[in-house]
């Protein structure tokens, strides 16, 4: 996938991200509420938790489509970045949404694709500043 595609993915997920928030602010606390007032605040708290590590990630997707214009490594952060969005954040609306905890079963592959994401955002990085100096040892990188 190209990187402006990669761009309008976190774009997306961004805008998904907020809605979510704001359903999550609006909408799910009464519901929950309604369904089990017992469990509703924790419910209601990974709710939050997953589309604020969304819109994170979402962020991060969006330098991370820049960087695949040149770098295979901004492709690869992309990929796990939205690997995360749904093992991670997707599996923790439904499991809120349902009290079935096999969907609270992914959600921690979710967050080790983010940090793997991370690190391949590092590894671009790294990738540029190596390449400039093997190519000329005199370049500053002005």
């Amino acid at each position: 996938m190209s990187g402006q595609r990669w761009l309008a993915v976190a774009g997306l997920l961004g805008a998904l991200a907020v809605g979510a928030g704001a359903f999550g602010a609006h909408g799910l606390r009464a519901w929950l509420a309604d369904i089990d007032p017992q469990s509703a605040a924790g419910r209601l708290d990974n709710w939050n938790t997953a589309a604020h590590y969304q819109l994170i990630h979402a962020a991060a997707m969006a330098v991370a489509a820049l960087v695949a214009r040149s770098s295979y490594w901004g492709h690869a952060a992309c990929a796990l970045y939205a690997t995360g969005v749904v093992l991670f954040s997707g599996c923790l609306y439904l499991y809120v949404l349902t009290t079935d905890r096999l969907w609270a079963l992914p959600v921690p592959i979710g967050g080790s694709a983010w940090i793997a994401g991370w690190l391949c955002l590092a590894a671009a990085g790294l990738s540029g500043v190596l390449a400039r100096k093997t190519e000329n040892p005199f370049d500053v990188g002005t």
